[in-house]
């Protein structure tokens, strides 16, 4: 009935064509990610991101730190002896942007203040790479006056481009991030600074002299009139990396004849998902705490009975009212704008019209 993607090979199809001209990716901006060579690269707007673990979607972020590869530039401040080499190394994306940074003594320290208003959790991240033998650096991300207010993450450096990052909740204050040495005479390559209202590091986005956005992403999925009543399966393998901390975060949403059905992170208890039938009357729902990265899915109706598999856990509703799937013309599928989005990579989604066995399921596994 549909399959937006293939394990491994990636390719969007679905009925009624079985061709990518069913599926619409959307999002008004550019935006980076990671291939599967570990490659950062440079979406167009409007095109999808395949990564290692599927497609990513991702809600909306800014990048409020300026000149994120520009390390030389009078905005970030230098102590001690610290000196920077521009555009000496090879970067994450392939260029040669990627700025040498040298420490002489401990405490030496690289570091951009930003102006901040709102009292949140924030994410200072970026690459580093030794110019030789492994070696430690902190990142380290923290108010000012109130400088007490602060968190480190001292990390080991190797000879491989790596992404760090520290996190904490904000005060209403300015918020500074900072590269600083933990011993003397240490050198690195670094690269690609980014400071974002989040619970962790989002799919990078290079500024210079001020902010950048990075918009939603959405895909939709236009299937005119194409129902599957009594008897049908969603399944699907997902990687949640929301970086909300409150709330409902939706991963999919679809309407049925009666209601919808929606699955769903609930930042309010960690590693919880939730699928919800709402026949627009009551609301029936089945949760499952996860713990491991990746997370498969597979709903299976059978005349009005509702079974959820989730990584092996299982659950059932009974009695449904009239849940055939119900596809309209560009229904956004996964992602959308709003507060209620789920982050994370989408690396398999399907839907049969005839409800998958235990057999079956097990199949589609990775």
């Amino acid at each position: 009935l549909c399959h937006l993607f293939k394990t491994n090979k990636l390719v969007e199809t679905s009925a009624p064509t079985s061709t990518d001209a069913d599926v619409t990716f959307t999002r008004a901006s550019t935006a980076t990610y990671v291939d599967r060579y570990g490659i950062v690269k440079t979406a167009a707007v409007d095109t999808i991101r395949e990564e290692k673990d599927g497609f990513l979607i991702e809600q909306a972020g800014t990048n409020l730190v300026p000149y994120s590869e520009q390390f030389d530039n009078a905005a970030w401040a230098k102590t001690g002896s610290t000196a920077i080499t521009p555009n000496v190394n090879e970067a994450p994306d392939g260029t040669v942007t990627a700025d040498k940074i040298d420490f002489t003594i401990t405490s030496d320290r690289l570091f951009k203040g930003v102006g901040n208003t709102t009292a949140a959790p924030f994410t200072f991240s970026m690459w580093v790479k030794s110019t030789g033998a492994d070696r430690s650096i902190r990142l380290q991300l923290r108010n000012t006056p109130t400088s007490a207010n602060n968190s480190i993450n001292d990390v080991t450096v190797t000879s491989e481009w790596q992404r760090f990052s520290v996190s904490f909740e904000s005060l209403a204050e300015i918020l500074v991030c900072e590269l600083v040495s933990i011993s003397g005479n240490l050198d690195f390559f670094i690269w690609g600074a980014q400071l974002e209202q989040s619970t962790s590091a989002t799919s990078y986005i290079p500024t210079v002299a001020s902010a950048v956005t990075r918009l939603s992403d959405a895909a939709l999925l236009p299937v005119l009139n194409n129902v599957a009543t009594k008897e049908f399966s969603i399944f699907g393998i997902v990687s949640n990396t929301s970086t909300a901390t409150t709330g409902n975060k939706f991963i999919f949403r679809m309407p049925v004849s009666s209601g919808f059905f929606a699955l769903f992170y609930n930042a309010n208890n960690p590693n919880q998902f939730n699928f919800r039938y709402d026949d627009n009357s009551t609301a029936v729902q089945i949760a499952a705490v996860i713990t491991e990265n990746i997370k498969y899915f597979a709903a299976t109706l059978d005349v009005s009975n509702l079974k959820l598999n989730i990584n092996g856990t299982e659950s059932s509703i009974s009695k449904l009212t009239d849940p055939s799937l119900l596809l309209a013309n560009n229904l956004p599928f996964f992602g959308s704008t709003g507060a209620a989005v789920s982050s994370g990579n989408i690396k398999d989604f399907r839907i049969y019209d005839f409800a998958l066995n235990a057999n079956e399921i097990e199949y589609l596994l990775p």
